[in-house]
């Protein structure tokens, strides 16, 4: 039975998914804003090889994703193609497209 979809599980995911090989020497900060149920502002702290996930909106952010709590979910279980829901809007990626691409395996969109 799948996890229940929810931004907490979502941000618990990326987590999961962290692999500080991928990211060292990154200091990035992404912000996530969920819609639906449970959704809002959230962001992601990638600092010398470490994640911290937390509510709200931070200081300043490198890149912004803007997606639903259930379309995130979907992507992160490889349930919804990356193509698919950035031709129909359903995530959006504001600022820096570079790293956004870099970021691709944490955010289920491998």
């Amino acid at each position: 039975m799948a996890d229940p979809c929810t931004a907490q599980w979502a941000l618990d995911e990326i987590g999961r998914r962290f692999d500080p090989e991928t990211t060292l020497g990154l200091r990035a900060t992404v912000l996530l804003v969920l819609s639906g149920a449970q959704g809002g502002a959230f962001h992601i702290s990638l600092r010398e090889g470490k994640i911290e996930t937390r509510a709200g909106r931070p200081y300043a952010s490198d890149v912004q994703i803007e997606a639903s709590v259930d379309d995130l979910c979907l992507l992160l279980r490889a349930e919804l193609k990356p193509y698919i829901a950035f031709l129909d809007s359903r995530i959006r990626v504001l600022g820096d497209g570079a790293l956004a691409l870099r970021l691709r395996p944490l955010l289920g969109l491998a």
